[in-house]
């Protein structure tokens, strides 16, 4: 079985660099283009999909339903949604920083273990994509399933990457881009790294 991973397209909240995680932005118009040249890529090398797991938060919606052949079986998972960054959302690192000093500095001084207010904490967030990852795979196999497409964030990217391929990578080095695919091949029933972001 084939696994492709992909990040949303881009949004506003990209380009200027705010925290926004479960906060529900769309696309922008660079993030629409992002979607459409995946949509191509898929059609030209002939790739159809047989399930599609997708985060409901629009910026995943709208680039899943772009590049998706219509035939692919579509299961809408809100464990996939980015990780929640509580009260800092809609903020940029400046504007966190002048108005939570105390709590930035300790965030940045350990960010896997300080939860800003109202944030969901990592450990949480971790086993709640695990969990998500090994439904899913289960019951693409249950489905025999040939090829299989995953939309959703960069944070929930990171935990996948991390999870299925080296627990030892660095988390803020891992990069998925918008606009492009990375594939995964299952090999006696483990996820296998083939290619990253490709397109």
């Amino acid at each position: 079985m084939d696994i492709i991973l992909i990040r949303h397209g881009q949004t506003d909240y990209n380009l200027q660099k705010k925290f926004y995680g479960s906060a529900d932005v769309p696309l922008n118009q660079n993030g629409i283009e992002d979607a459409q040249k995946l949509k191509d890529i898929f059609q030209k090398n002939a790739i159809q999909f047989d399930r599609v797991y997708f985060s409901p938060l629009k910026r995943a919606v709208e680039t899943m339903e772009t590049c998706v052949n219509k035939s692919a079986v579509r299961i809408k998972m809100s464990n996939l949604v980015e990780k929640s960054f509580g009260h800092w959302e809609g903020l940029d690192a400046n504007q966190i920083e002048s108005k939570y000093p105390v709590e930035w500095q300790k965030w940045i001084n350990d960010p896997f273990k300080v939860t800003p207010r109202g944030a969901e904490k990592f450990d949480s967030f971790v086993k709640r994509v695990q969990q998500s990852t090994d439904y899913l795979i289960n019951d693409a196999q249950v489905h025999q399933a040939k090829t299989i497409l995953i939309v959703t964030h960069l944070g929930v990217l990171r935990v996948i990457d991390q999870y299925w391929n080296d627990p030892q990578d660095v988390f803020w080095n891992i990069q998925y881009k918008s606009g492009k695919y990375t594939i995964y091949q299952m090999t006696n029933r483990i996820p296998k790294l083939m290619i990253r972001n490709i397109g």
